[in-house]
């Protein structure tokens, strides 16, 4: 088990009506229109009531990070998901991570709801932040939209907790991450669940699971610019691999050319 503690509001006031349908929220049903996975059918989610006091509301980023850390909470509570990431581009990414999000979720018998797909709210943001590299401020400031979401969503259906899965990556700082859910706790008077779950191989152990579901992996965390970055580094890493080639290749020439001296062998013309 890979809890660090749970944060709890100091002047919580949860309400003991547990007989909330969750189905009312009016989140959306996660049916992409196609070229624009943002326009999505306003339908209603089945009503449902919940099961357990102890219900916990997860911010899900992707399938992969989502096995772990639901099989993690799933020993202590009733978890429901939230597929909101409206910092992921492009448009066919977020297609196919929401696709590998209610996969996994079918097959474990996870409930995951999609609210609309905000990507102008997410670039009003974050602007004046592009140029940051990845885990620097625009981060935080994404995990924080995502996160309060979330945390709002709790509030507004009594839902006792909530929690992201973000720490699970190793790319992702529990010390950026589990403030802001400790704030977003307080202001919203709903015990935040807080955790680093990489710790413990809690990484490694959602790669093999993730690997087991026949899960698509994503390369990059999600946001236009981290993919960019991504692709820089490749870059650089492919022209230092070809230099590191020629380099190789030009010092095997040269002790040839040694070799050959040293034997008295004359040199081709």
């Amino acid at each position: 088990m890979n809890v660090l503690r749970t944060c709890f509001p100091r002047r919580a006031r949860l309400k003991s009506d547990w007989g909330l349908g969750i189905g009312d929220w009016g989140l959306g049903n996660a049916l992409q229109t196609p070229g624009r996975p943002h326009q999505i059918n306003r339908m209603k989610q089945p009503t449902f009531r919940l099961r357990s006091r102890h219900t916990l509301l997860l911010h899900i980023c992707c399938a992969p990070c989502a096995t772990y850390v639901v099989q993690t909470l799933r020993e202590h509570f009733e978890v429901i998901g939230v597929f909101y990431n409206p910092n992921i581009h492009p448009e066919e990414e977020v297609a196919l991570r929401l696709r590998e999000v209610r996969r996994y979720a079918a097959q474990i018998g996870l409930r995951v709801f999609v609210p609309e797909y905000e990507v102008d709210r997410w670039y009003e943001a974050v602007k004046g932040t592009e140029q940051e590299r990845e885990g620097g401020k625009r981060c935080a400031i994404c995990y924080r939209l995502r996160m309060e979401q979330t945390a709002r969503f709790a509030q507004e259906h009594r839902v006792s907790h909530f929690a992201t899965t973000l720490t699970v990556s190793p790319h992702k700082k529990a010390a950026v991450i589990n403030p802001i859910g400790r704030e977003l706790a307080e202001q919203y008077s709903v015990a935040f669940y807080e955790a680093d779950f990489k710790k413990r191989d809690g990484f490694k152990i959602s790669c093999r699971m993730s690997r087991e579901a026949g899960l698509y992996r994503q390369s990059y965390c999600g946001c236009i610019f981290s993919k960019r970055e991504r692709e820089r580094e490749r870059q650089q890493r492919s022209r230092g691999a070809e230099a590191q080639r020629r380099r190789g290749a030009e010092e095997q020439r040269r002790r040839g050319a040694e070799e050959q001296r040293s034997r008295g062998v004359p040199r081709k013309a």
